[in-house]
């Protein structure tokens, strides 16, 4: 087995590659105008940054009104594929949102993710703390979350404190 020798390519080889790169032509043509392999050319683009000007570069932020779009079709048991053609994307742009979001598509799928956390979220469903005693003053108090440790009047204190003496603490401000 011979090896072949390596390219190196020449100012002009890389203007010719960029011209025919913007003038739409494929890998295979622009590889024979120029005598390399096809190999040569893509790693030559990938080195150079450039991609084909038929490249889709449109990416834009979901609107959230195409998420719950999203998410009805799911629920009525539409497929991927149809979801697609109503918001006018891709089917791969439909599966990487659908992923982020945690739903799934296809025969048995289970409930999406997303409202699963819709429901563990329902205030009524939380567990309620047990009572604690405040770390500062020592009473006993109703946490509003789990990882409450000072009463009200304590924290309200605490911001006062802070505000008079222009001392700046992350978080409390």
């Amino acid at each position: 087995m011979t090896r072949r020798k390596p390219h190196f390519w020449t100012a002009e080889e890389v203007a010719e590659l960029i011209a025919l790169n913007a003038a739409g032509k494929t890998i295979k043509e622009m590889a024979r105008r120029l005598g390399v392999s096809e190999q040569h050319v893509k790693t030559k683009r990938t080195a150079l940054g450039i991609r084909s000007p038929n490249y889709p570069v449109c990416r834009r932020l979901w609107t959230t009104e195409e998420v719950a779009e999203l998410i009805a079709i799911n629920a009525a048991g539409g497929t991927a594929r149809e979801a697609a053609e109503r918001l006018g994307m891709t089917t791969r742009a439909i599966y990487a949102k659908s992923s982020a979001l945690g739903i799934f598509w296809g025969k048995g799928r289970a409930r999406t993710a997303v409202v699963d956390m819709l429901e563990r979220q329902r205030p009524q469903d939380r567990p309620t703390p047990p009572d604690r005693v405040c770390l500062r003053c020592r009473k006993p108090f109703k946490p509003g979350w789990r990882t409450n440790y000072i009463c009200r009047p304590c924290t309200a204190l605490n911001k006062h404190v802070i505000e008079d003496d222009d001392y700046h603490v992350v978080g409390l401000r």
